[in-house]
């Protein structure tokens, strides 16, 4: 069978994603991403899950097709005690005014638990995605970390990665090619982790994560058998080597096609993937 999920622009296709993704009564919590830079949705798919959508809206405002679904689903959220709702980035991304208006909409009049909205941040991309990692809960010592490009431009590699994180919690940590200071944070707060496993996977090559991370993880005693380096010779092959990985482990016989050339669609993805068992795979719009 073959089916479209789409929208007129990609709040449209997001809310679209989310609503096939998970029914209202079955909705835990919510993460809402800026539409307008991909970064710090990369690093959300940790947070996203079966039950746990992500949608787009813009700087200062929510998209209709955002308030429509908060409209439809906040009933069934509302009967949940203080579920938790994540606004990724700070408010050079998402407006104070814009949280403002999401906690409202998504407030049912005399619910006692209402959503806890919680904004996770940090100063940059690389700092915010290091807020993510160190969300309470969220990064344990059986993880794995997936260290991946986060330069203007790089977000090709993450979207390959991003439903290998929602599948398993894994952390995502942005590089800059090099081995940044938020980065190298999250990393040795891993590795500090009573227990930790110590195991990575670095999804591209050399010009996108470069051998000063590996050498740093070795410096600190990480075995190399215990770095994976996944790369192929462009976004399409890194993106087939991905799925290799993931064979077995989705649960499902699903393929999603979707956009490499544009971030957006594949961003909302990773907890619908989860769901649905499926491979996100990308393709040039033209095909081939």
């Amino acid at each position: 069978t073959t089916n479209r999920i789409s929208g007129a622009d990609r709040y449209e296709t997001a809310a679209a994603v989310a609503r096939d993704q998970v029914a209202p009564a079955a909705m835990t919590s919510l993460v809402i991403a800026s539409g307008e830079s991909p970064y710090d949705s990369l690093a959300g798919s940790l947070l996203v899950n079966a039950t746990t959508p992500m949608l787009l809206v813009k700087k200062d405002s929510v998209p209709q097709s955002v308030a429509d679904f908060i409209s439809d689903y906040k009933a069934s959220f509302a009967l949940l005690a203080s579920p938790k709702v994540y606004v990724l980035g700070g408010t050079s991304a998402i407006s104070a005014a814009t949280v403002t208006a999401l906690q409202s909409a998504i407030t049912v009049t005399g619910d006692l638990t209402p959503p806890v909205v919680t904004r996770v941040s940090g100063d940059n991309r690389y700092a915010t995605a290091a807020a993510i990692a160190a969300v309470t809960g969220k990064m344990v010592a059986t993880d794995k970390l997936i260290i991946v490009n986060g330069r203007d431009g790089g977000w090709a590699d993450a979207l390959s990665a991003a439903p290998w994180a929602a599948l398993n919690g894994w952390p995502v940590v942005l590089t800059d090619g090099g081995l940044n200071a938020s980065a190298k944070t999250t990393i040795d707060n891993y590795l500090a982790i009573p227990g930790s496993i110590e195991s990575f996977v670095i999804i591209g090559g050399t010009s996108a994560v470069s051998t000063a991370v590996t050498d740093y993880l070795i410096d600190n005693d990480v075995a190399p058998g215990a770095i994976q380096r996944i790369g192929g010779s462009d976004r399409y092959g890194t993106n087939l080597l991905v799925q290799t990985n993931l064979l077995g482990t989705l649960g499902g016989v699903n393929v999603a096609l979707v956009s490499g050339e544009s971030p957006w669609d594949a961003l909302t993805s990773a907890g619908w993937a989860v769901a649905k068992g499926a491979h996100i795979v990308l393709t040039p719009a033209a095909g081939g």
